[in-house]
Parts: structure tokens; C-alpha cells; sequence
């Protein structure tokens, strides 16, 4: 029997990941991809202790925009229940005084800080493992992880014995020309698409990037034995 197929899509913001899947989706109805999201969980968290609406997480209109009342501080209450959330133990002087009074100004930069700073502080692989143990509940054959962005979870899914991985790189030079994010997971995000099979999205042309993820996806299908 054949392991479940995982394919990890990487890119900077706004590359096209997310389309990508959904193109995946609607052509390959006979492969039913699963979206694996690594920060599906730290974005529910988010939206909980900093009460931001769970859509604007998600949603590019809002997830890049400051919040309207001004930033929100974070409290030792909204650490603690963050890291409690996610079953951490820490150290209060390590994990949670360091970030205490941090201001946070989107939703975007809640994900960020919280996710980065805070909860990969105490456990780096967090995400990547609550993500793969929720798709192998799923029972699926085929997931799509839609935002790889760090090294460790790369390698992660790359050294999984009861999967087989693939890594694809959307590959946008608009994209990427644009990139004020400083964060490390936007500059990861850049060196670890070299590792991976291309996929080229000029972000002008949908057709022709919608013809691109159909054509990279099928040779992996068929390069796996999926067929």
C-alpha cells in the first residue's frame, strides 16, 4: 500500500500558494487533496486572545491592515493562553516576560510574533507536528501543506518515514520584488523554494499559471505512481 502524498507549497506572501490549491482542487477531483494549513491552529489562537475576527487571519484584504482601535498588547493573560492552548510548558521569566507589553498592529504580525517569538520559541516544531497528526486523522491519500516557511518544518516533512513529500516552489518575481516583510519566515520562504520544483506565476496571466500548476502537479502524480 502506498504511503499518503504530501506536497509542500512555499513562496512569499502573495506568490499565489493559496490559488495554487485551489486550481489543484478543481482540476484533480479524482486525487482529493486535504489543505494542510501548519498555522491554521495559531491563527484560531490569535483570533481568540486578541479578539481580531477569525476571516481577517485569512483574508488579504484585512490580514495586512492596522487595526483600527490602534495596536493591541500583549498581556501575560493572552501568553499564557496562547502557549496553554497549544499545551506548551514554559518558563515564565524565558517564554513569557520577554513579550510582555509587545505591541501588535495586524493580524498578519499577530500570526507572526505570536507564532515565531512566542510558541516556536518553546517548541520549533509545534505546527508541523499538530498539522500532520490532524491529516493523518483526516485518513486522506493526498495533502497539500500551503505555507511551508522554515527550514526545521521543511526538513520535518522531508525526514517523515509514512509519507512520501514533495516540495514546490510557486515562483513570483512580482512577488518577490515587493517584499518589504523583514520577518525570517519571509526570508526563509525564498531560499527554501530553491530546493523545490518550480511552478512559475508572472501574477499577471491566470491561465497560463492555472495551465503551470496543472502540468508541475500531474508530473508529481505521475512521478509518485498516482495515476
Amino acid at each position: 500500500m502506498s504511503k499518503p502524498l504530501i506536497i509542500g507549497l512555499t513562496g512569499v506572501k502573495t506568490s499565489g500558494k493559496s490559488t495554487a490549491f485551489n486550481i489543484v482542487q478543481e482540476t484533480f477531483k479524482n486525487h482529493p487533496f486535504t489543505e494542510i494549513q501548519l498555522a491554521k491552529k495559531l491563527k484560531d489562537v490569535c483570533s481568540k486572545i486578541f479578539y481580531i475576527p477569525r476571516d481577517h487571519m485569512d483574508n488579504q484584504e484585512f490580514k495586512e491592515k492596522e487595526f483600527e482601535n490602534g495596536p493591541k498588547e500583549m498581556h501575560i493573560s493572552d501568553i499564557d493562553m496562547a502557549l496553554y492552548d497549544f499545551g506548551l510548558k514554559h518558563n515564565f521569566e524565558q517564554h513569557i516576560l520577554p513579550h510582555i507589553g509587545k505591541e501588535i498592529v495586524t493580524p498578519r504580525h499577530a500570526a507572526q510574533y505570536l507564532g515565531s517569538e512566542v510558541i516556536r520559541d518553546v517548541c520549533p516544531l509545534i505546527h508541523a507536528i499538530n498539522a500532520k497528526n490532524e491529516f493523518k486523522k483526516s485518513g486522506s491519500k493526498f495533502g497539500i501543506v500551503t505555507d511551508i516557511r522554515f527550514w526545521d518544518e521543511y526538513n520535518f516533512f522531508l525526514q517523515q518515514d509514512d509519507i512520501d513529500f514533495v516540495l514546490v516552489n510557486i515562483n513570483n518575481p512580482g512577488a518577490e520584488s515587493r517584499l518589504t516583510d523583514t520577518h525570517a519566515s519571509e526570508r526563509s520562504a525564498v531560499d527554501i523554494g530553491k530546493q523545490g520544483i518550480q511552478i512559475h506565476n508572472d501574477g499577471k496571466d491566470m491561465l497560463q499559471f492555472r495551465e503551470n500548476v496543472t502540468t508541475v502537479i500531474g508530473n508529481v502524480l505521475k512521478a509518485e505512481n498516482r495515476y
